[in-house]
C-alpha cells in the first residue's frame, strides 16, 4: 500500500519528502544539533529574556518560541533544518526539471552544506531560506 501511495506522489512531492527524511536523518544523528558561541548566547537569552540589542530582538523572540522558552533548543533546529531543506528541493525544482531536480536537491541535503548547517541554531539558516524561497518566486514568475 505505501509503494502505490509513493508512486503517485510528483516529483516535487517525492523531492520534499525524500530530503525531509535525509534531514531528519541528519538531525537524529548530531541531535540536538551544533552549537557555537552565538547559539548558547540566543539559548540564554531565550531562557533569560534579557534581549540586549535590537537587531537580534526578532531572533531570541522566534527561538524563545519554538524552543518554549528555551528548555528544548533541538524543536527549533528540526523546525529550521527542514525549512532549509524545503527551501532547497523548490529551488532545485524551480532551476531543473524531472529526476535532475529530484537528484540534485538529495545530493544537497546529504552534504554538510544543507545537513550539517541547517541543524545549527542560526539566524542565517532562515534568512538563506527566506532568500531561496524569493529566488524560487522569481524563477517562477519568469518562466
Amino acid at each position: 500500500m505505501i509503494p502505490s501511495k509513493f508512486s503517485s506522489l510528483t516529483n516535487l512531492q517525492k523531492s520534499l519528502v525524500i530530503n525531509a527524511l535525509i534531514i531528519l536523518m541528519w538531525w537524529l544523528a548530531f541531535n540536538p544539533g551544533f552549537y557555537s558561541a552565538d547559539s548558547f548566547g540566543i539559548i540564554g537569552t531565550a531562557r533569560s529574556g534579557n534581549i540586549s540589542s535590537e537587531s537580534t530582538a526578532i531572533w531570541a523572540l522566534v527561538v524563545k518560541f519554538l524552543t518554549i522558552h528555551g528548555s528544548h533548543p533541538e524543536i527549533a533546529t528540526l523546525f529550521f533544518a527542514q525549512l532549509l531543506a524545503f527551501s532547497v528541493s523548490l529551488f532545485a525544482h524551480s532551476l531543473f526539471n524531472g529526476k535532475t531536480a529530484s537528484w540534485s536537491s538529495a545530493a544537497l541535503c546529504m552534504t554538510p552544506l544543507v545537513g550539517a548547517m541547517g541543524i545549527t541554531l542560526w539566524h542565517d539558516i532562515p534568512m538563506t531560506s527566506g532568500f531561496l524561497l524569493v529566488v524560487v518566486g522569481v524563477l517562477r514568475y519568469v518562466k
